[in-house]
């Protein structure tokens, strides 16, 4: 199970972040239309940011190349399901991962307080 140490909510992010997305935005604003259990993938098509003024807005990834279908471990999958029963928004646009009330993740604490440390963790300080 990927409930090892820190947050449930996060803790299926921990596994799935540095593998699957190349920002945390990616992650931030995946939907539930998003992921495929069954053919195990994640279709990344947009991210999230935090505007200069503190605002959200949901936009395409950096580049036309960057909307692609990843290939989801089946490792994860089944911490991914028991994720969308719990803490996932309701249907089809609702969002994987949110914070603890509900809401969008914001990136300026998001990124200081689960980003860097999964990264780090996994090895991969270069993804941040």
């Amino acid at each position: 199970s990927g409930h090892s140490g820190g947050s449930p909510r996060m803790s299926t992010w921990r596994c799935a972040a540095p593998c699957r997305a190349r920002n945390c935005g990616e992650l931030a604003a995946l939907r539930r239309r998003d992921i495929n259990l069954k053919a195990f993938t994640i279709r990344v098509e947009r991210q999230l940011t935090e505007t200069a003024r503190g605002g959200l807005t949901f936009g395409p990834p950096k580049s036309d190349a960057e909307v692609r279908v990843v290939p989801l471990p089946s490792v994860i999958a089944s911490d991914l399901d028991q994720h969308l029963d719990h803490y996932a928004q309701d249907g089809g646009d609702g969002l994987i991962f949110t914070g603890p009330t509900g809401t969008p993740l914001r990136h300026s604490n998001f990124y200081r307080r689960v980003w860097l440390p999964t990264v780090k963790k996994a090895g991969m300080a270069g993804a941040a």
